[in-house]
């Protein structure tokens, strides 16, 4: 299963995202995550799917190209 996670950038608790993560990627079978590269809760993810050696789609958000590269970007990843 491949999912997408995209999130807040003023999340912080490692701790409930870790947990989340760890029980829906073992009861999915999740092999690939595609996800952004901004603060927050998309790099807390990163960190851990990394030690996990989940697969990942790194999509970084390009507002260079696009006013609103985040939603572009978000766009893309479905």
């Amino acid at each position: 299963m491949e999912i997408i996670i995209t999130g807040s950038e003023d999340y912080a608790d490692s701790s409930l995202l870790e947990r989340v993560l760890e029980e829906f990627i073992r009861k999915h079978k999740v092999k690939t995550v595609a996800i952004g590269n901004r603060p927050g809760a998309e790099t807390m993810s990163v960190m851990h799917l990394m030690a996990k050696k989940i697969s990942l789609k790194i999509m970084p958000t390009d507002k260079v190209k696009h006013k609103d590269g985040l939603e572009v970007r978000n766009q893309d990843m479905l």
